[in-house]
């Protein structure tokens, strides 16, 4: 969460940030604190928002997205909120696969921080440390598959 936080700190005009996430990590205190060190002077709206993560996972699944689910998640801050954020944190690597849906209740003129890609690359960078893997072995196919276990062969 630091560097959805942190940028969303620096790039906010109106200093109204949503942050979308689970019911564990918007209660965490360490929101707090980054929100603290990264941007103090920013209202962050945040609250439980349950169902972002299965209705993401019945989008990735080829079924539909329950816009009406989406919305009742999305109450948790207020329209009159929504229309001075101008920067949302999707905070779940599972958000981006409905933030189409998202923008279609909120309106597409946000800013949407998207924390797969720093999640990917803290990854990358704390495996190297640990020296489990570095940067030189990931693949140039861009279709490569990678596993965290062993993978048995296909008995069929």
């Amino acid at each position: 969460m630091v560097p959805p936080v942190k940028t969303a700190g620096e790039i906010s005009v109106s200093r109204q940030i949503a942050l979308l996430a689970t019911e564990g990590t918007s209660g965490r205190g360490y929101i707090d604190d980054l929100a603290q060190t990264f941007a103090a002077d920013c209202q962050i709206f945040r609250g439980p928002c349950p169902d972002l993560a299965p209705q993401a996972e019945l989008k990735v699944a080829g079924l539909d997205v329950d816009l009406s689910r989406l919305r009742s998640n999305l109450s948790v801050v207020s329209s009159e909120e929504w229309e001075k954020i101008d920067t949302v944190i999707l905070g779940c690597t599972h958000y981006p696969f409905i933030k189409e849906e998202l923008e279609e209740i909120v309106g597409p003129d946000k800013t949407w921080l998207d924390p797969a890609l720093p999640v990917a690359r803290h990854l990358i960078a704390t495996l190297a440390q640990k020296e489990i893997a570095s940067i030189e072995q990931r693949s140039t196919d861009e279709n490569a598959i990678y596993f965290t276990a062993p993978v048995s062969p296909d008995p069929a």
